[in-house]
């Protein structure tokens, strides 16, 4: 019964109501703070007073939490490919030809992005790798498809393709 606001005074028999002017609440008395009692707002809790920002702002950020996880795990896989026997020598071979360097111009860039696969378990593996690559005067894809066997590399493949001109072997030249 403590928890109950008293309720507003009543004027004497025979007489109207008190009604406020307008724009004007009802009659509090002084230093009532009940929630809830006639004309009193109700107090919004921190969710309710920040919910215009927060919400917007909390999304924004579990968007960029999930963006910036993204780039990690795709830095993560781009580099192990990268950090590759098949891919290193590739490359290396690539920036060494001459016929590359005719038709790419020199120097050469290598990408971030690089599709294929790699699997290698112990002396054993394989590579098939499709990296695009280009230079001053255009750009090339190097493809790369090998086999591990004993701890080495034979590769069947490893050439690159100008956009405008024909096929480079690269096997036939060292790195």
């Amino acid at each position: 019964m403590d928890n109950v606001p008293p309720s507003p005074p009543q004027p004497p028999y025979g007489q109207p109501p008190y009604t406020p002017p307008p724009g004007q609440g009802p009659y509090v008395p002084p230093g009532s703070q009940y929630p809830g009692y006639p004309g009193q707002p109700q107090q919004k809790g921190w969710f309710g007073r920040n919910c215009l920002w927060f919400v917007p702002v909390g999304c924004l950020s579990l968007l960029a939490l999930l963006a910036v996880f993204g780039f990690i795990i795709a830095s993560f896989v781009f580099g192990l490919i990268k950090s590759s026997d098949p891919y290193k020598e590739g490359i290396a071979r690539a920036k060494a030809s001459p016929q590359v360097a005719a038709a790419l111009g020199t120097p050469i860039e290598e990408p971030f992005i690089v599709t294929g696969q790699i699997n290698v378990s112990g002396d054993t593996g394989t590579a098939n790798l499709t990296v695009p690559i280009s230079g001053p005067k255009g750009k090339g894809t190097l493809f790369v498809n090998g086999v591990k066997s004993g701890g080495k590399w034979d590769y069947g493949i490893m050439r690159v393709k100008p956009d405008n001109a024909e096929s480079i072997n690269l096997l036939d030249q060292s790195p």
